[in-house]
């Protein structure tokens, strides 16, 4: 376990690998550790950090600072503090690709490719109930095939529903289009067909997602909301397929996924 002592508070990390760095962001549901298979994947090619915001995982739970802005202060002052290299790679999940959204948004230059996860761009995609139910309540109801994995079932208990509640109120109904309009750095946006957590927007909210930017979409089939557990070949694959070369072009089809473009 490592710690960082951002703004006065304990952030939790782990870093593992060698090479340019890629920042994991978790999402509303769990903490860093469900980043973990992924991270050892990509090790080979690079330096993954994965970190826990304020109020879950091993991160301190600091209620002042249970708001949308400042999870995306904490990765600007977490990628200073710790001196990574810029820019960085960041592969956001839900909460956490919003997040990666609005950095990217604000600084541009700082950010090398974005793979965003369930990404809630449209706010009214995001499920209600991440506003009232305590997280475990929520992937009893929602994610229940879930609740024993292994790297969703200690975190959940780590989370603070006060941090869950409060952020997802602020997201519901918010629209990223905008933000994701502007940026120009690759994008691949990936959802689950079957996520009851964060609902993929109509094909008009990707209208700023073209092919001749490097900016991708993709459907997995079969897929709820965390596809680097359900399907991680497929999710790996992917991912690797879009960190490739600097010119990202067109993913190569495969059998095992349906690929969107716009």
């Amino acid at each position: 376990m490592s710690i960082a002592t951002i703004d006065n508070q304990q952030v939790h990390y782990e870093a593992i690998g060698h090479g340019e760095p890629m920042i994991f962001l978790h999402g509303w549901i769990g903490s860093w550790r469900y980043w973990w298979p992924t991270m050892q994947t990509l090790s080979n090619r690079s330096r993954a950090f994965a970190l826990d915001f304020w109020g879950f995982g091993d991160s301190n739970k600091v209620t002042d600072r249970y708001l949308f802005g400042s999870y995306v202060e904490q990765l600007t002052h977490f990628i200073e503090h710790l001196g990574i290299a810029r820019p960085v790679t960041l592969i956001g999940h839900s909460l956490g690709a919003a997040v990666a959204v609005r950095y990217a948004h604000l600084w541009p230059r700082r950010v090398k490719r974005l793979a965003l996860v369930s990404p809630p761009l449209d706010g009214n995609g995001i499920n209600h109930d991440l506003a009232s139910l305590a997280p475990v309540d929520f992937v009893k109801r929602y994610l229940y095939k879930f609740l024993e994995a292994p790297e969703l079932k200690h975190e959940l208990q780590k989370s603070d529903p006060v941090a869950v509640n409060s952020v997802a109120n602020q997201l519901i109904g918010y629209d990223f289009s905008t933000d994701i309009d502007k940026i120009e750095r690759p994008i691949l946006v990936i959802y689950g067909d079957r996520d009851q957590v964060i609902v993929q927007p109509t094909d008009g909210m990707f209208s700023g997602i073209h092919n001749d930017r490097n900016h991708h979409h993709v459907t997995l089939d079969l897929c709820d909301h965390f596809p680097m557990l359900e399907h991680p070949s497929k999710f790996y694959r992917l991912l690797l397929d879009f960190l490739g070369p600097e010119d990202v072009g067109e993913i190569t089809p495969r059998d095992q996924w349906q690929r969107r473009t716009r």
